[in-house]
């Protein structure tokens, strides 16, 4: 679903961007922020969009027939006289009064259904499509280059509609032809979380340094950091393929099933498939660190990365411990607290540089 060329009326009707004005769904939340941000041109329809929603309040058996065909009358003449407004000097006047006309006749009609309801906003912003559509396709024809640095996560969306969350330390990039060719073929160093739309005309696939995955339309997680000494994936639903990269198409190749995390070894050149709470493992887009018996070297890594510090431990040859903790909207400090309490550690912060004495393991 690609929501950068979409108008008032596809966002009201749209089930994710719904979830997010109802405040129900915490995903949706994290993902039109972003979409926000980075498309701030649609900021007008999103605003209109959510007046639509929200003023879809209605109630049954309040009105007879006259009062529907009265009221679609109504909403009738009010999207025609928009459709009149001529693009004169006092367009934005006339474009006002005729827009509160159109949403007047939507609080009558927020008594009735949904589809009743959206007829008046389906034309509202009908004439919105906005000039810069050409420049925002030509920006997807080029190459993109996502690149979040450490304490940083964000979403995106690639050309075909797939989500993206993009993890901090992480870049991501695909190339100009990503929605021409017969494959979707992105890079990623990091981690990133992928929702992608499915096509079975056009697999997806994820190149890392070592491994590439390969799936039609899933939602999936993966992790490959540089320095990391593995790499991970993990499947929250669907179907993916893994296969080592220079692989060919005999060669054997590992399938995923939901609930499952691959993980590469890059020092032995080996895939192990092991069983993992799938939503845990993926709880970062929420802004959430989770640790289950993660060893105090990983702990220490995923902070730096989370926070944007380098972390200075004067013991670091007993970091083998293992953590587990749920760390949730959290400041350095807070973290650094925890772990002072829980383990016999002190710290002091320098700018972006974390001292630690003590020992975590003993």
């Amino acid at each position: 679903m690609d929501y950068r060329n979409f108008l008032a009326e596809d966002f009201a009707l749209d089930e994710f961007f719904i979830s997010w004005v109802n405040g129900s769904n915490p995903d949706a939340k994290i993902f039109w922020e972003s979409f926000l941000k980075n498309n701030p041109h649609k900021a007008f329809a999103v605003e209109e969009a959510t007046k639509m929603i929200k003023l879809i309040q209605y109630q049954e058996g309040e009105l007879t027939d006259d009062d529907v065909a009265s009221m679609k009358s109504e909403i009738l003449a009010a999207i025609h006289e928009e459709k009149e407004i001529g693009y004169d000097d006092t367009m934005d006047i006339r474009r006002k009064n005729s827009s509160q006309k159109v949403y007047s006749a939507l609080r009558w009609a927020a008594a009735i259904t949904v589809p009743l309801a959206l007829l008046a906003g389906i034309y509202l912003l009908s004439k919105q499509l906005s000039v810069d559509t050409q420049a925002v396709l030509q920006e997807a024809a080029g190459r993109e280059t996502r690149l979040n640095p450490r304490g940083q996560r964000s979403v995106l969306l690639l050309p075909d509609g797939s989500k993206v969350w993009l993890n901090a330390d992480s870049n991501l990039d695909f190339g100009k032809d990503f929605n021409t060719s017969d494959l979707r073929e992105v890079y990623l160093k990091g981690e990133a979380y992928f929702d992608v739309i499915r096509n079975p005309e056009k697999p997806f696939i994820v190149h890392t340094s070592a491994i590439s995955i390969r799936v039609l339309g899933t939602a999936f997680n993966v992790k490959s950091y540089e320095d990391d000494k593995t790499i991970e994936t993990t499947l929250v639903h669907g179907k993916v393929s893994i296969s080592k990269i220079g692989a060919t198409l005999e060669d054997e190749q590992l399938i995923l099933a939901p609930n499952q995390r691959a993980v590469f070894r890059k020092a032995s050149n080996t895939i192990n498939v092991e069983q993992v709470a799938a939503e845990r493992n993926t709880a970062w887009r929420f802004e959430k660190l989770i640790f289950d018996e993660t060893p105090f070297y990983d702990v220490i890594t995923r902070l730096e990365r989370w926070f944007d510090v380098k972390i200075n431990v004067s013991e670091s040859q007993e970091l083998s411990c293992r953590l587990t903790a749920e760390i949730e909207h959290e400041k350095l400090e807070d973290v650094l607290k925890l772990l002072e309490v829980s383990h016999n550690i002190k710290w002091k912060i320098s700018g972006k540089e974390v001292f630690i004495s003590g020992s975590f393991c003993k």
